[in-house]
């Protein structure tokens, strides 16, 4: 057996960690004759971090952002010539850009953290206790105790982060934080929004519906994890879909009907193109009954490029961030359809429909007054149950898994103009449901 010996750990990019070595080398240099290309080092990292933060309060109301992503944009310009609100954004990277330099400008405070390596180094103690675990023939003890030495400095600047976040809101008290999910020190957020009697309000872009059956169910309730937790006072519905999705889904929180807030807004220019948007994961993140893989993907690209030979329809492929990298070869291999990685509220003032298996681009899509096709030709899913009876309604949802129903739904999508959003849409547009249905909760 040949092996790299590569042996790597870093906490900050998935793509930068190399495990295969050491693993097969301890569980079988016993039972083969082993090749190292490179020796195998151990990648421990044990300097423990120091963290200061600059903060300037004041009299003022306070909101505050945990990012600037997913749109949160346009609150923030929103209450910028709000004399008696002061604007706070939590900045735990505190990294360098000219966005962050004209809000600087135009008055938003950052509360910037700052990590630096101690002069005085103490061991970061991780209490992993006694660990003894067996697979079939294979211990994997040594290999766990191996794995929790390389994330202990992770723990470590998580704890350190979350202590930092305490002083900041028992000094700050700010009277709304807002915050687009639950996870890493988001979710120590929401328990300090409960511990010091605060507003906490999550304003999610990720998508959950309904489930119709125990595996949609259960798909749904591990996304939600990550979207809801029964810390934070506020849940926000930006649409039906999403309140339809807590017949399912157990959560303890207020619910506020704001209508949209961060999905697309976009204006029906002329309809030129039917859309194509799907969730692609990393593996490690992958969920594999509610998101299509990649080669799932890569067949729907056979099977879109047949139908636009054949049909001359036009397809325009959106892919999502993560495989961004992969639009040359895919041009190249996929003739017929036409690819971007441009933002999806450019595209869909020209979309006749999006078709999407599970993505936020359903959200998006809907919104914008832009019919959605569900496609699973797998036969696996359905992020709106309520439409597998495959009827030619006037609602703004399809579902189908087979081809002959699929280009029955193209024809009456590009022929049909009346489509009905109030089952999925509140209505509304994002600056007034800011104005009336967030804004109103910092007092």
């Amino acid at each position: 057996m040949v092996l790299s010996g590569w042996n790597n750990y870093n906490q900050k990019s998935i793509k930068d960690n190399y495990i295969c070595s050491k693993i097969l080398n301890d569980l079988y240099k016993r039972k083969f004759n082993i090749i190292l290309i490179d020796e195998i080092k151990d990648n421990f990292n044990h300097q423990v971090s120091e963290l200061d933060y600059r903060i300037q309060n004041t009299k003022k109301k306070k909101i505050l952002f945990t990012d600037l992503n997913y749109n949160f944009l346009r609150i923030i310009y929103s209450c910028l010539f709000n004399k008696n609100l002061a604007i706070y954004i939590l900045d735990l990277h505190s990294k360098k850009s000219l966005r962050k330099f004209f809000l600087k400008l135009a008055g938003v405070r950052f509360i910037s953290v700052y990590n630096s390596i101690k002069k005085k180094q103490k061991k970061f103690k991780l209490a992993l206790g006694e660990i003894s675990y067996k697979y079939k023939n294979f211990d994997l003890s040594d290999l766990i105790k191996y794995r929790g030495f390389q994330i202990k400095k992770n723990l470590s600047e998580i704890k350190l982060k979350n202590e930092v976040l305490d002083k900041v809101y028992k000094y700050l008290k700010p009277n709304l934080t807002i915050l687009n999910n639950v996870r890493g020190n988001n979710f120590y957020i929401t328990k300090l929004g409960k511990k010091y009697n605060l507003n906490t309000m999550i304003l999610s872009h990720g998508t959950l519906s309904q489930g119709d059956n125990k595996f949609e169910k259960m798909y749904q309730k591990i996304i939600a994890e990550e979207l809801i937790n029964k810390y934070a006072k506020y849940l926000c519905l930006q649409n039906k879909i999403l309140e339809r999705s807590l017949k399912t889904i157990e959560a303890s929180n207020k619910f506020i009907k704001t209508g949209n807030i961060i999905f697309s807004e976009a204006k029906q220019n002329r309809k030129s193109f039917f859309l194509y948007a799907v969730t692609q994961r990393d593996f490690v993140n992958m969920q594999f009954y509610g998101i299509e893989t990649f080669y799932e993907f890569y067949e729907n690209l056979n099977f879109l490029n047949n139908l636009a030979k054949k049909y001359n329809y036009r397809f325009l492929v959106k892919l999502h961030p993560n495989i961004n990298k992969t639009i040359k070869p895919l041009k190249k291999k996929f003739l017929n359809l036409k690819f971007t990685n441009k933002s999806i509220q450019k595209l869909l003032s020209e979309t006749i429909a999006t078709i999407s298996f599970s993505s936020t681009a359903i959200d998006d899509s809907l919104s914008s007054g832009v019919p959605v096709i569900l496609l699973d030709r797998v036969n696996r899913y359905s992020h709106d149950s309520t439409q597998k009876n495959n009827k030619l309604e006037n609602k703004a949802v399809f579902y189908c898994n087979n081809k002959s129903d699929f280009i029955k739904k193209l024809e009456h999508a590009t022929s049909k103009n009346d489509f009905n959003f109030n089952y999925y849409s509140y209505g509304g547009n994002y600056k007034d449901n800011i104005k009336e249905n967030i804004l109103n909760f910092i007092k």
